[in-house]
């Protein structure tokens, strides 16, 4: 074990109160396992110190776990980190020879402590109790579910207030705008700190307003101090410049403008008397200083062109027109709210916002809670959000010296009300410590230091890699340790395009084509020297075309595959199924059908005989006895589909069925909504496919590789643009003067929202090009594509690559240069396929593969016997009894339920008072029979005259097997039948003593022999003998006897049936089970069910 350096020690031996401050490769992990050795071994020493036996040690310590917690913010983390500590306390009890019995006390209690996510541990409190106003019977609910219940929610809120409530122009807007505030609605209600925000209602105050507006001009860049305070009266020797003059103009005529909402609208005014023309900027040799301030002025001059309407006419119509919308949008906030209280299972959000609004409701449960725990340990703490935060500042009282949290600033990001940056920057303020581990252990040293270099860079960078971020933190370069003794290499891939005709410009499909070739290059010179390549990409799309690539060169790799859900294929078939349902017209049928054939082609299908039309007939009549989902199964195992990705695809398809109560049409709607839902899975190719590894950079954090490569760095900018009427912080929404008009205006905080998005999505997109760099350990290298003379149709300017050659080109830091031909590499029929974006299932089939022969499923769960015999009767009785469950007492409950004409009756056999006293003989008979096997006599059993021959000549019978064979009577059983667990209690089973003679199974029959009735009997036998194989293997190979004793009748039919008999027999019977169409018309005259057969 490795001992830790100065720097690590402080951030391990401590009690609290400490902030850590962990960049790449620097041993957090590390130090986190060894902080809880270290917090162990002081309570070991406490507990010496206190004069307590050993014996009470395990008592101690369990305590003591209980009342630490240990966060992180996934559950793989959580996972890996506990696997960590568990191997290091074994590794004690292993080593620490003088404690061995107390190591073995800290292994056997570690489940006390708890390691999990902060989600895991709001959910454990609810759990457990602690909370009044939540009941501890909730559960999770999926994406899907939630998805759906916000649905329905806005649903009933259109049904509800628009019938009578509003007029027909706002209605019908939000029935135009139906998709896009539902969007909205998920956001506020995905976020506690967004719903807890709606709950106070905006008043529009003059102080909310000016507060918002200075957020605005914060984020922008545009702090109106600064434009005033400049001393533009020092640079009077440009008195003759025209831009100097309007510096002047604008800071003598602006001065008193002020800082809030009507400043704002001052500036506006001021600008647009000007038309928003002003000089140009100045140039030549004019000092840099003032330069950047005419800059900022002409910026805050762009920034009104676009926006100041908005300010303007939201201060006159704040209190009429928009104060309108602002109440329309108030009460459909208020409506879910109010019926979301109801539901039942809840959401990760839910389990924060729940523990935040108890905790603030009930104040005493934080006195509670400072007694159950004393100590808090948070990872990743760069990712806790306010709400988050605010629940651990409940926990600890207050009291950080409770608290150790460790994280990395430069992956903080600003958001709404400061986001997780203003935490990180708050906790910095209140813990005693802020420790910092500065040295890279996983990276070469010229990696660290060109790391070092450029996120310096970039992190200061605004937008498009310019000007500067307001928000931006600064970068502690990381140290490289005195063992490092590797340079390691950070390089980049020179290709030139233009040395290819293209007639056309080149777009993102061209784009990643090229910059795949550079990639295979240096992916096939690593694998050469088997060693392990990592292409990271901030968003996985263009991997495909790698993906292809590789392929068709048959280079093994192991890919993170983000897959549409509606773009899996067994989706995709289940989706033409149903819209084939609804086809009426013959050529659209034709070519729905044609289109299902295709998709069984890809999947291989066509290697078997399968009929097609066969299979979607069966799927409709399954649909109709059995429900979608069963259907879709079935119709999968008929065409000798398997699947190796049911968690993604069909677990999903299920919640979408149920959801959607089985319902085609709103199946289908769901589905169209569903387009940009997706899932990802590992996907394996060719040989040493380990070699190479292809994910996404949040994918890859905690991870190293020694050899990485950034792809897709030439499209990876995301675009946002504000669409939605309604916004997602409280009062954001676009509003019009008239409801109907189309001309709508921003109000402040729709502006500061979308200046939040995109100013959180600049930071994600340096954070996951900071994760993707420090991955990282040997060699570090992207492909830098040479355009020369091509245009290009799109230029992503916040795109890495971007970051990279602005970076370059003002640093001067050495990047290795190497360069690929082109000319060797390129192919016309390749990106001729890459414009057509054919589906990857036509690649790969997406873990489903055929199987054969094919078997069908089965809806039966755990059975007994006596019930499943229905089955050899009537598959239409067995469906009512077993799969539509329905109750003999609830036949008698249908209106009118009269016994159909044609039926036979037949007095005595309808008679309750006949079937009764014939069960209750056989009931005794049985009983009779029973006891004397087991005990050789009747004891104090009552038999009746009638009854007495009848046993007598079944005893005689019996008694020659008692010498040379084990009778059991009576015993139950339980066993696996083809998947399914079945119970039953067989009559007698006889077992010689020896291997002289057979096993039997007996069956004992009161009442006459009859041939249609002799199948449900012989069911019973087949199946107690299949269970007497399953219970006992060594018996695969022996017959077995089945014996119906007919007491009544003095008679005995016998056979002998092997394995292969049993299982033929069991297979034939259960696969009527798939038949509920079919009825068997002989046992109509006794069946409980007639009334609803026949209807």
């Amino acid at each position: 074990m490795p001992a830790p350096n100065q720097e690590q020690l402080a951030a391990i031996e401590h009690s609290g109160g400490v902030l850590l401050s962990a960049g790449a490769g620097s041993g957090k992990t590390f130090v986190l396992k060894e902080h809880m050795l270290y917090l162990v071994e002081n309570w070991m020493q406490e507990f010496s110190a206190s004069g307590q036996t050993s014996n009470e040690f395990s008592s101690f310590i369990k305590g003591k776990f209980r009342k630490v917690v240990l966060m992180t913010f996934t559950k793989k983390a959580a996972g890996e980190l506990a696997i960590r500590i568990e191997k290091a306390f074994k590794e004690k009890l292993e080593t620490d020879s003088d404690k061995t019995s107390w190591w073995a006390d800290v292994v056997q209690n570690l489940s006390y402590l708890q390691i999990s996510t902060i989600h895991g541990f709001c959910f454990y409190l609810i759990k457990m109790g602690f909370f009044p106003d939540i009941a501890g019977d909730e559960d999770v609910i999926s994406d899907s579910e939630y998805q759906k219940l916000m649905t329905g929610l806005f649903e009933d809120f259109l049904s509800e207030k628009f019938s009578d409530h509003f007029d027909d122009e706002t209605t019908q807007l939000f029935l135009n705008e139906k998709d896009k505030i539902l969007e909205s609605l998920k956001s506020i209600f995905g976020d506690p700190a967004l719903r807890l925000a709606w709950k106070q209602k905006t008043t529009f105050k003059t102080s909310e307003l000016d507060a918002i507006c200075s957020d605005i001009l914060k984020l922008k860049g545009f702090p109106l101090i600064e434009l005033h305070a400049f001393p533009i009266f020092e640079y009077a020797s440009y008195e003759k410049k025209t831009w100097y003059e309007f510096a002047k103009k604008f800071q003598q005529e602006t001065r008193s403008f002020g800082s809030g909402i009507q400043a704002l609208d001052q500036y506006y005014q001021f600008f647009n008397n000007l038309d928003y023309k002003i000089p140009a900027k100045p140039r030549g040799k004019v000092e840099p200083v003032v330069i950047a301030y005419y800059e900022k002025i002409r910026d805050f001059k762009d920034f009104l062109k676009s926006e100041g309407e908005n300010f303007s006419l939201f201060l006159q119509e704040k209190d009429h027109s928009v104060k309108k919308w602002l109440d329309i949008f108030y009460e459909l906030i208020h409506f879910v709210e109010a019926k979301y209280q109801g539901k039942s299972g809840l959401t990760f959000s839910d389990l924060e916002y729940i523990v935040y609004s108890q905790f603030q409701k009930y104040p005493h449960i934080i006195d509670q809670l400072k007694q159950e725990f004393s100590y808090l340990i948070v990872d990743e703490f760069q990712d806790t959000s306010l709400i988050q935060y605010d629940i651990l500042k409940f926990i600890i009282g207050g009291d950080f010296s409770k608290l150790f949290c460790v994280g990395d600033i430069k992956q903080a990001i600003y958001g709404f009300r400061g986001g997780e940056l203003g935490v990180f920057l708050d906790c910095q303020t209140r813990v005693q410590q802020n420790l910092s581990l500065k040295n890279n252990y996983r990276s070469d040293k010229n990696i660290i230091q060109f790391n070092n270099q450029l996120f310096d860079y970039v992190f200061e960078k605004g937008d498009r890699y310019e000007g500067i971020d307001p928000q931006a933190v600064k970068v502690e370069y990381q140290n490289v340790p005195p063992e490092k003794v590797d340079p390691g290499e950070v390089f980049c891939v020179k290709l030139a395009c233009d040395a290819i005709e293209v007639d056309e410009k080149l777009n993102t499909a061209h784009v990643e084509y090229f910059e795949a070739l550079g990639l295979i290059e240096s992916i096939k010179n690593n694998h050469m020297r088997q060693e392990e390549t990592a292409i990271l990409y901030k968003k996985l799309r263009p991997s495909l075309l790698l993906i292809h690539l590789l392929m068709d060169r048959h280079i093994g790799f192991t890919a993170q595959i983000k897959i549409p859900f509606n773009s899996d294929p067994l989706i995709g078939l289940f989706k033409l199924l149903l819209e084939k349902k609804f086809n009426k017209n013959a050529n659209a049928d034709l070519y729905q059908l044609l289109l299902i054939k295709i998709y069984l082609y890809h999947l291989k299908v066509s290697e078997f005989d399968i009929e097609v039309q066969t299979a979607i007939d069966k799927f409709y009549r399954d649909e109709q006895f059995y429900g979608l989902y069963f259907a879709m199964m079935e119709f999968l195992s008929f065409c000798g589909v398997s699947n190796s990705l049911f968690e993604h695809n069909l677990n999903n398809l299920e919640v979408l069925i149920k959801s959607n109560e089985g319902d085609f049409e709103k199946i289908l709607l769901t589905l169209e909504k569903q387009s940009s839902v997706s899932y990802s899975f590992d996907f394996c190719y060719g040989e040493n496919a380990h070699l190479v590894k292809i994910m996404s950079a949040h994918a890859s954090k905690g991870l190293q590789f020694k050899n990485v490569l950034l792809g897709g760095i030439y499209t990876n900018e995301t675009s946002l643009i504000q669409r939605s009427l309604l916004g997602s912080i409280p009062a954001s929404f676009q509003w019009s003067q008239e409801l109907g008009s189309k001309k709508r205006y921003k109000t402040p905080h729709f502006i500061l929202e979308g200046l939040l998005a995109k100013e959180k999505d600049l930071s994600e997109n340096k954070r996951l090009f900071y994760v993707a760099n420090t991955r990282a350990v040997s060699s570090l290298g992207w492909i830098e594509l040479e355009f020369g003379e091509l245009k290009r149709t799109k230029s992503q300017p916040n795109a890495w690559i971007n970051g990279l050659l602005k970076f370059a080109a003002s640093e001067g830091f050495a990047i290795e240069q190497r360069e690929v031909d082109v000319h060797n590499l390129y192919n016309q029929a390749d990106l001729k396929r890459v414009e057509k974006e054919i589906p990857f299932f036509h690649y790969n089939p997406l873990g489903s593969e055929i199987k054969a022969p094919y078997h069908q499923n089965t809806l039966l769960s755990e059975l007994s016997i006596t019930k499943m015999t229905s089955l050899a009767e009537c598959p239409r009785k067995f469906y009512f009894q077993n799969i539509c469950k329905f109750l003999p007492e609830e036949m008698d409950l249908i209106e009118h339920a009269e016994r159909p004409s044609h039926l036979v009756e037949n007095d005595e056999l309808n008679s309750q008072d006949f079937l009764r006293s014939s069960a209750e003989r056989g009931t005794q008979i049985h009983e009779a029979l029973s006891h004397y096997v087991q005990h050789r006599e009747f004891g104090e059993l009552e038999l009746t005259d009638k009854n007495t021959p009848q046993i007598a000549w079944a005893v005689e019978k019996l008694n020659p097997f008692f010498d040379n064979f084990d009778l059991i009577s009576e015993k139950p059983i339980k066993f696996e039948l083809f998947g399914y667990m079945v119970s039953g209690i067989p009559d007698l089973v006889i077992q010689p003593r020896d291997e002289s003679a057979p096993i039997e199974v007996w069956d004992f029959k009161t009442g006459k022999i009859k041939e249609n009735k002799l199948a449900p009997y012989y069911f019973q036998l087949y199946c107690y003998a299949y269970a007497h194989y399953q219970l006992h293997p060594g018996a695969k190979n022996k017959p077995i006897k089945l014996v119906l004793c007919f007491v009544d009748e003095n008679e005995m039919l016998e056979k002998n049936v092997f394995l292969e008999d049993v299982e033929k027999f069991l297979e034939n019977s259960l696969a009527s089970a798939q038949n509920p169409e079919i009825k068997n018309t002989d046992y109509c005259q006794y069946c409980t069910y007639a009334p609803v057969c026949e209807k």
